[in-house]
């Protein structure tokens, strides 16, 4: 058995998005299951002219998440963001892909997690 620690916690949603080639500009058609602070999971997408290092943009609700392509497999693509969300983003980001409203008075802080050291 292979355990993998991850620096960040995976958050399951389920929704529509666009993935489009940062320089081709070739949209396709996903669903985002997984989100994270660094990246994303997207599934049914087709992936025959996508790899590895890719520049894309994930385009959700208006937003658009600029990352690169980490893995391709069997329609399904890992995104790793050029910029990391911080938790005010990630909790905002996450409500509004579950349907949910935003509390303004959480206290989330702004700035980004420090990284553990295994």
């Amino acid at each position: 058995m292979i355990l993998t620690i991850r620096a960040h916690k995976r958050y399951s949603v389920r929704h529509a998005v666009e993935l489009h080639g940062a320089l081709d500009g070739g949209r396709r058609s996903g669903l985002i299951i997984e989100l994270s602070r660094e990246g994303c999971r997207i599934s049914g997408v087709e992936t025959s002219d996508l790899a590895p290092g890719d520049a894309v943009v994930v385009e959700c609700e208006g937003t658009e998440l600029p990352g690169r392509i980490c893995w391709v497999h069997s329609g399904i693509v890992g995104v790793r963001l050029d910029r990391p969300l911080t938790a005010r983003e990630l909790n905002a980001r996450l409500a509004s892909l579950r349907g949910e409203t935003v509390r303004q008075d959480a206290a989330v802080r702004d700035e980004p997690v420090a990284r553990r050291r295994a």
